[in-house]
């Protein structure tokens, strides 16, 4: 009384005879259009890193019909072109549609992970100028997302040879000349994403003026010319003077007699060519000169003998 049939898809005349229990009969018709809807193959699952670049899901069915992809988090962009980094880190869902020509269609989705990338940037101390060293401390900040970072990828530029110009730590520190640096750090998680990050930086190296040895010197020398003993780390620059009791006078001419008798303080400042300062310091006694007068008497006219009697006042 009710069958089932396997139809292909097309146009057939279906025949129902029916016969009654007094032995009378009838014969009904109709005319049947069938379309099946398309068998579309299952997705399959994907797992991307969101640093990936864009790439193609291939479409299950393509043929005898057209076809569309979308994704939940609106990650594709051109016909099965998905962008993980439209999508961010999480699940997202992407879902195939098939139409037939004849207007069948139906859909398959897949669940899509896309693991997260590294995330953080990285500071140093000292910025532009250096000291005598020029030591750079580098300290990283850095996360990922429901996963740790399994490596760390230090590209510091630089031409020093020793150390070398790579480090596998998180916080490593590093030797630069003066100059402009690329420095990048490269990290990869323990889910096999990676992310680079990287900084534009210009380190000046300040001198090392090695220390001043100046002789004491007695406030009646005439003014001599000051001597500094050169750098110990082959960086120069511009040298100047000062002292504490203004007694430096032109470029590097000190007056003992401008200072007078005491302790003047001697400053040596080398200012090298990106600007970086650096002074060093001598304590320099100025010894006292002798001080006095003397009288005489008589004055005026002397007596017979001629003999003047003096009588020195003199002190230090």
């Amino acid at each position: 009384a009710n069958p089932t049939y396997n139809f292909s898809e097309g146009n057939y005349l279906t025949i129902l005879s029916t016969t009654g229990s007094n032995g009378c009969v009838f014969d009904t018709s109709v005319n049947i259009s069938i379309t099946k809807a398309p068998n579309i193959p299952p997705l399959r699952a994907i797992d991307t890193c969101e640093t990936v670049a864009p790439f193609t899901i291939a479409a299950p069915l393509s043929t005898g019909g057209t076809w569309n992809f979308r994704s939940f988090k609106n990650a594709i962009t051109s016909p099965g072109l998905y962008t993980p980094a439209i999508a961010g880190y999480g699940i997202d869902t992407v879902y195939f549609r098939f139409t037939t020509t004849s207007g069948c269609s139906d859909s398959v989705k897949v669940p899509i992970t896309i693991k997260a990338r590294p995330r953080g940037n990285f500071t140093f101390s000292p910025n532009g100028c250096l000291d005598a060293t020029g030591l750079v401390s580098f300290t990283s900040s850095v996360n990922i997302p429901g996963s740790s970072i399994s490596n760390y990828a230090w590209e510091f530029e630089s031409p020093s040879i020793t150390p070398v110009n790579v480090s596998n730590l998180a916080n490593p520190n590093h030797v630069y000349n003066a100059g402009n640096y690329t420095i990048k750090l490269g990290l990869t998680g323990a889910n096999g994403c990676t992310f680079d990050t990287s900084q534009t930086v210009s380190f000046g190296r300040k001198a090392a003026p090695r220390a001043l040895t100046i002789a004491d010197v007695c406030e009646s020398v005439a003014p001599f010319t000051l001597v500094s003993n050169g750098s110990s780390n082959g960086v120069y620059g511009v040298g100047s003077w000062r002292s504490f009791k203004n007694a430096v006078t032109g470029d590097s001419t000190y007056n003992p007699s401008i200072a007078g008798s005491g302790v003047d303080t001697i400053y040596y400042t080398v200012t090298t060519g990106v600007g970086c300062d650096t002074t060093v310091k001598q304590a320099l006694v100025i010894k006292p000169r002798p001080r006095g007068v003397f009288s005489f008497s008589p004055t005026g006219c002397l007596p017979s003998n001629g003999v003047v009697t003096f009588n020195n006042a003199e002190t230090i």
